[in-house]
């Protein structure tokens, strides 16, 4: 299990500078830079020598040379072009926000959307499965920001019963958890009811109920742990979305995030904070696809086997 786990942290090394490489080629190549940014309305000539001392004139693999050595040996990110404060002190100090968000939006997904999913699949063609797959359906297809606007509009204009955006108690957690979630919810309740239709009729399954078990027994200690794997990783990857804020979202309600936070940079064309805030959040994606990569390790008896194996082996 320790090799799988270095293997997996040896791997995460070539995706940062992958997705740094790509992000940095991909403003590189954007109409405008950061010169032109910082100059406003100024004459061309004072844009250009402003190019000139930013060494924004110089060839593009240098620009990228220096950019990889100052994030990947310096450990710096620079400072945004517009409010000129550090880019990692202000992400680590808009992590927490997007960390709860993102914490309570996969913990009511999971908590949510398994119990939905082992239902359809045991009411399998009858109207518990109809309505959780009609249920599913509707919320993969919605997008979060328009599920945000449409709370807002009920339950802060309308009813007067949430306030519409901004930092304070529990009340103002609930809408942007509830936009950020069903999604989540309708993923994994998909999931589960395809990884348990397809476990129940397994050969253990059968076994399990020939020894006279009750269903829940059958259901929670045989069917669904073989039926997580799946479903590890499908939390995993929209936990590491939901880290992100749904970025929109966040902006909705105002919450002081991540995902405000760089949608906010793309609206000042603050490239240099645009560049920081992807590539710190690929760092955390990658990371909690990893925990998802071990959780799914744990549980799946294959994994330990193959890295017990070539242990004995040697």
């Amino acid at each position: 299990m320790i090799r799988y786990v270095f293997r997996r942290l040896a791997l995460m090394i070539p995706i940062i500078i992958g997705v740094t490489v790509l992000v940095f080629t991909i403003i590189w190549f954007t109409p405008g830079d950061a010169a032109e940014v910082l100059a406003g309305n100024a004459p061309r000539e004072q844009v250009e020598e402003l190019r000139r001392l930013m060494g924004l004139d110089r060839p593009y693999i240098v620009q990228l040379g220096d950019y990889l050595y100052n994030v990947f040996i310096r450990h710096d990110f620079g400072k945004a072009l517009v409010n000129k404060t550090s880019i990692s002190a202000d992400i680590v100090m808009r992590f927490p926000k997007s960390l709860i968000f993102a914490v309570f939006g996969i913990l009511i997904s999971v908590f949510a959307g398994i119990p939905l999913g082992v239902y359809a699949a045991l009411h399998q063609n009858k109207t518990g499965d109809s309505l959780a797959t009609a249920f599913s359906l509707l919320f993969v297809s919605t997008p979060g920001f328009w599920l945000a606007l449409m709370l807002v509009l009920l339950f802060a204009y309308r009813l007067g019963w949430l306030p519409p955006y901004g930092m304070g108690g529990v009340e103002y957690w609930i809408m942007p958890v509830l936009a950020n979630c069903f999604h989540g919810v309708a993923i994994i309740t998909r999931q589960t009811r395809s990884s348990m239709l397809e476990v129940i009729r397994s050969d253990f399954v059968v076994m399990a109920r020939s020894k006279g078990l009750s269903e829940g027994e059958v259901i929670v200690r045989h069917a669904l742990p073989n039926a997580l794997i799946p479903i590890i990783a499908v939390a995993g990857m929209n936990f590491g979305g939901m880290l992100g804020g749904g970025l929109i979202i966040e902006k909705v309600f105002s919450i002081p995030g991540i995902g405000n936070y760089l949608v906010t940079a793309v609206g000042q064309r603050d490239f240099t904070a645009v560049m920081g805030g992807v590539i710190i959040t690929s760092l955390f994606f990658s990371l909690v696809m990893l925990a998802a990569d071990l959780g799914m390790a744990f549980v799946d008896p294959r994994v330990k086997e193959q890295y017990s194996t070539a242990r004995r082996r040697k």
